[in-house]
């Protein structure tokens, strides 16, 4: 047995090459890091129909202080932009409506300002016509008084019962015609009854009102 082995050949054994790593090779395209989102933009007209209602807002909250007018406007002009470009019409008509009310309360509110400036420069101007004439009859009293009941005539007045100015009306006394809102007229011998008498007299001028003011003795 042992000499049947010893007898065997050998088959040599042929040494085999080390196993290296295949090289890599990337599987599909490169891989590249993920972008940021570009930032969204808002259309033109959107911006504006935007300003448009905040306009329009503001027009109807200032709207009875007159400024309302000015914002109400500048609301509308945005609107109308705003439609014509397509972009956020219910905006834009909101803002259009509200600034159009605005603008109707502006000018309210300066028709009513004007009524009252007006009316109370009126009651002011009346009240230093009123004033003048009751000047006027005391300088005439007195004038009686220093010359025993005598009327004087207008040359014997002093200046200040003459004429009055003031920065809204101009009065001048006069012993002819009818009275005016700027002519006080001076009778002398007749009352504001038209009573007449040697001692009587009248002074009276005519109101922003159309009435009558007549002081005398």
């Amino acid at each position: 047995m042992d000499e049947q082995q010893a007898q065997t050949p050998q088959t040599p054994v042929t040494p085999q090459p080390p196993l290296t790593p295949p090289p890599f090779a990337p599987q599909g395209p490169p891989l590249t890091p993920p972008s940021e989102p570009a930032p969204a933009q808002t259309a033109p007209g959107k911006g504006m129909a935007v300003a448009s209602l905040v306009l329009g807002i503001v027009a109807l909250l200032t709207g009875f202080i007159i400024l309302g007018g000015i914002f109400g406007i500048i609301a509308i002009i945005l609107g109308v932009i705003a439609i014509r470009r397509k972009a956020g019409k219910g905006m834009a008509i909101a803002g259009i409506v509200m600034g159009g009310l605005g603008i109707v309360f502006g000018i309210v509110a300066l028709f009513i300002f004007m009524l009252a400036f007006y009316g109370g420069q009126d009651k002011s101007n009346d009240a230093a016509r009123q004033s003048y004439v009751n000047t006027v009859v005391k300088r005439v009293a007195v004038y009686q008084s220093d010359m025993d009941y005598k009327l004087p005539a207008l040359a014997d007045l002093p200046p200040d019962a003459l004429t009055y100015q003031s920065e809204y009306i101009e009065l001048a006394l006069t012993d002819t015609g009818m009275p005016t809102t700027s002519s006080v007229v001076y009778v002398a011998g007749k009352d504001c009854m038209g009573v007449e008498a040697a001692e009587s007299f009248s002074v009276s001028v005519q109101l922003k009102s159309g009435k009558v003011y007549c002081q005398g003795f």
